[in-house]
């Protein structure tokens, strides 16, 4: 009975070895799987979180773009807005300089009025020393124009010419002091235009290096 026994299970070892064997193999192929399927997770959690980042700096750049796209913008409105001031100033130069062209021509014209009085003063102070003598004391061109009248030598004519002389030489000085203002304001103003461009522009270059490391 003992000889049996044994002979049974020597009979039956290779079958079980070969059991032994496989069941082995399939926890093998099973643990092999088992890691596949965890890096596969793992790699689907990598893909998702570099999906999410690449979300992220695809949205900073579209919002980059956006404030570089707003920046060049305002930068050529700025340009535009200082061409037309430079337009400006020079044309408000331009008017002061006819300005101060009429402005020397009739104070010419009123230091030659003066003159041919004083001219003719002398002349008459000449003739009749106690009647023009008041003239000769004239301290100024509208005093001189004052004393002639009051002895009776410049005619109604002379006296309106003189005053209209004056007032459109009172004008066009006051005309040039009001433009000088204006062209000083203009210029003012490109200067500072040009300085806010200038730190727009900086601000651009800053945005164009941080889009040229993404």
């Amino acid at each position: 009975m003992g000889r049996l026994l044994l002979l049974v299970l020597l009979l039956l070892a290779p079958a079980w070895s070969q059991d032994l064997a496989a069941q082995e193999k399939r926890v093998q192929d099973l643990e092999a799987q088992a890691a596949r399927a965890r890096a596969l997770e793992e790699a689907a959690k990598r893909i998702q979180a570099l999906n999410q980042e690449l979300a992220q700096i695809s949205q900073r750049l579209k919002n980059l773009l956006g404030e570089k796209a707003a920046l060049e913008k305002e930068i050529a409105r700025l340009e535009a807005e200082r061409r037309r001031l430079k337009q400006e100033t020079a044309r408000l130069k331009e008017e002061v300089r006819q300005t101060e062209a009429r402005i020397a021509k009739l104070e010419k014209d009123l230091e030659a009025l003066r003159e041919r009085l004083q001219a003719l003063m002398v002349s008459l102070h000449r003739e009749r020393a106690g009647r023009y003598l008041p003239l000769l004391r004239a301290e100024s061109f509208t005093d001189l124009a004052v004393r002639a009248r009051w002895v009776g030598y410049i005619s109604r004519q002379d006296t309106a010419l003189v005053k209209t002389l004056q007032a459109t030489l009172k004008a066009l000085r006051e005309e040039k002091a009001r433009l000088e203002l204006l062209v000083q304001s203009l210029t003012a103003k490109e200067a500072e235009l040009a300085e806010t461009q200038r730190a727009l522009e900086a601000k651009r270059r800053g945005l164009e290096a941080v889009l040229a490391e993404l």
